[in-house]
This record gives structure tokens, sequence and C-alpha cells, in this order.
């Protein structure tokens, strides 16, 4: 666990994950309302926003083009966040690794054939490069749908508030086995 507190910890701490938070809210936020929005413009719901109404042929299509816009920024936005904390995360990475096969007495370095060192060199930056940012990316992603799902579902039928604290609590429960 201390290994991954200290990989997160090179992102760029605790601004950074905050900024990367709201970000991910923004595009939750955007992509629920969009579909929400489509929902209303199928169904031809009158509505009325400022001094602007769905009388008008152009109501519909500009905010959702407006929340589309606001997507794809958000998207960009996070994804260029992402890709800086990966980044920083590499470069401390690859600085700390360096320092410790410098730093290893020249006895390791007889002992040890160096086709040996630079294949595990090599795979585990590899792994830490690579695989480790793509699959925190991936569990992101996932928590964030996660959530956005539990909160529109939370808000259209408040009645799954107990069953949802019921499942967090056995979910924790059964964890602590496993």
């Amino acid at each position: 666990f201390r290994s991954y507190m200290t990989y997160f910890s090179y992102f760029g701490g605790v601004i950074w994950w905050l900024w990367f938070l709201v970000l991910y809210v923004i595009i939750q936020g955007a992509t629920v309302f969009s579909d929400l929005w489509l929902s209303y413009w199928a169904e031809g719901r009158p509505m009325q926003i400022g001094g602007w109404s769905s009388d008008n042929e152009a109501f519909y299509p500009v905010i959702y083009v407006l929340t589309v816009v606001v997507l794809m920024l958000g998207v960009m936005f996070k994804e260029l966040q992402w890709l800086k904390g990966v980044a920083n995360t590499q470069l401390y990475i690859h600085v700390d690794a360096l320092k410790g096969l410098f730093g290893a007495p020249l006895r390791y370095f007889d002992v040890t054939p160096s086709g040996a060192i630079l294949t595990v060199f090599t795979k585990n930056l590899f792994e830490l490069d690579y695989q480790l940012p793509l699959y925190f990316n991936f569990f992101f992603a996932t928590g964030a749908l996660l959530c956005s799902a539990m909160v529109v579902t939370i808000i259209a039928q408040p009645y799954f508030i107990a069953p949802f604290v019921v499942l967090v609590a056995a979910y924790f429960f059964v964890s602590k086995w496993y």
C-alpha cells in the first residue's frame, strides 16, 4: 500500500488530485446531462431557460452541442492532466531507480550478469511506465462511471439509498477477508 501511496504522491500532490477529481465530476456531469437532455429533446418537453424557450428550433440542439463541447474539453483537460502526472511520476521513479542502481555496491555488479540487471530493470520500468498508468486510468474511469450511475439512481429512486448502504457495508465486511 505504501508503494502505491508513494506512486500517487509523485503525480503532483493533493492539488493535482483535487483538480483531477473536479475534471472527472465535470465529465460525468456533462455525460449524464447530455443523456438527460437528449431524452427531453426526444419527448419534446416544453422548457424555458432564461428568455429562451423550446419553441425555438435551435433550443435543444444548441444546448446539446454546448454540453458535448464541455464534455470534450473536460476529457481533453483530464487527459492532459493525467499525462502530466504520469510524466512526473515516471521522472521521479526513473531517477530513484537509477540512484538505487548506481548506489549499489560493486560486488553486486560482479556477481550479477549485466543481462539479468538489464532484463529486470527494463521489465519493471515497462510495467511502471505503461501498464500501471493504463490500469489506474481504467480504474478511475470505471469508478467515476459507477459513482455517477449510483448518484443518478439515487436521485431517480430515493428508496435505493437503503439497499445501497447495505451493499456498501457488505462489501467492506467481505473485503476484510480478501
